[in-house]
C-alpha cells in the first residue's frame, strides 16, 4: 500500500487548512503532511518525508533525559536503556 492512499484517507477535506505528522507503518516513515484548499474542490497538498528528523529528535531525548528511559517488548526483555539506568543500577 502507498503511503500516499493511508495519508489520503487520513485527511479532513472539508477544513480550510490541515496540518499533521502521519507514521506510515507499512514503510516506517513518517510524514508532514499539509493541505490547503484553494477553492472548491482544488486543494494544494504537501508531503514531505520527516524520518530522519523524528529519529534524530528521538535519539536525542532518548539519550539526554535524566528519567530512566526503556524500551521494552511485549514479553518484558528490556531492548534498550539511556545512560541514566547504569548511573541508578550501576
Amino acid at each position: 500500500i502507498s503511503p500516499f492512499k493511508e495519508i489520503f484517507s487520513y485527511l479532513n477535506w472539508n477544513s480550510e487548512s490541515f496540518q499533521d505528522e502521519i507514521y506510515s507503518p507499512n514503510n516506517k516513515k513518517w510524514y508532514k503532511v499539509e493541505i490547503y484548499k484553494i477553492e472548491e474542490k482544488i486543494y494544494s497538498l504537501i508531503i514531505t518525508d520527516i524520518t530522519e528528523s523524528k529519529l534524530f529528535d528521538f535519539a536525542t531525548f532518548f539519550s539526554t533525559n535524566l528519567d530512566l528511559l526503556c524500551i521494552a517488548d511485549l514479553e518484558g526483555n528490556l531492548i534498550k536503556v539511556n545512560d541514566s539506568w547504569e548511573r541508578v543500577l550501576g
